[in-house]
């Protein structure tokens, strides 16, 4: 059974702090055993700390830039599984004002997901490339679908961005910047 949850989100300054939460954020983080995310946890923070890999935080950054630069929202839609859950989510950033954004997550799809992989043992430091986005991963150069991943023992996961996803997000971008254009020539 599909369960629908508020969309959860969140508020950053032009310095990319978190000013405020929204929605059901603290009982979605404490239903994905996260306290530590919890809100008196998190505002006043730099969303990057809260952001793994370097390539997630870039690739949040230009979204964050375009949206600032041309006051058009941008709205991609991402995994954020759990080991027993599928969850495809829309993520929404939008301008409040002049530099403050808006992020918004909303959960349109919450399955259960049965884990039909098993688990993987790794040496320790071992990492697992997973894409932030989709959460597929990659086993031997190849990007496998985020279903068919394995738990990871012992070791890491290293978070990029997958050249789908990019592509994928520069089309949303685009197709922003094509609505700018046409808006201002009106």
């Amino acid at each position: 059974m599909q369960k629908k949850a508020k969309a959860t989100g969140y508020v950053i300054s032009s310095d990319n702090r978190i000013v405020s939460v929204s929605g059901d954020w603290d009982e979605f983080a404490l239903d994905n055993s996260a306290p530590e995310a919890q809100a008196t946890n998190i505002v006043g923070h730099s969303l990057w700390h809260f952001v793994s890999g370097f390539e997630t935080q870039s690739f949040l950054n230009a979204l964050f830039f375009h949206v600032r630069r041309t006051g058009q929202p941008v709205i991609l839609q991402y995994n954020c599984n759990a080991p027993d859950r599928l969850r495809v989510v829309d993520m929404e950033i939008r301008l409040l004002d002049g530099q403050h954004l808006e992020v918004l997550h909303d959960i349109h799809t919450d399955v259960p997901m049965e884990q039909t992989c098993g688990q993987m043992k790794s040496a320790p430091g071992d990492s697992l490339t997973v894409c932030s986005q989709c959460l597929d991963f990659v086993v031997d150069r190849n990007w496998e679908p985020a279903e068919s991943r394995p738990l990871v023992l012992n070791g890491e996961y290293k978070y990029v961005v997958c050249s789908s996803c990019r592509s994928a997000a520069r089309n949303q971008v685009e197709l922003s910047f094509s609505s700018s254009l046409e808006a201002s020539a009106i």
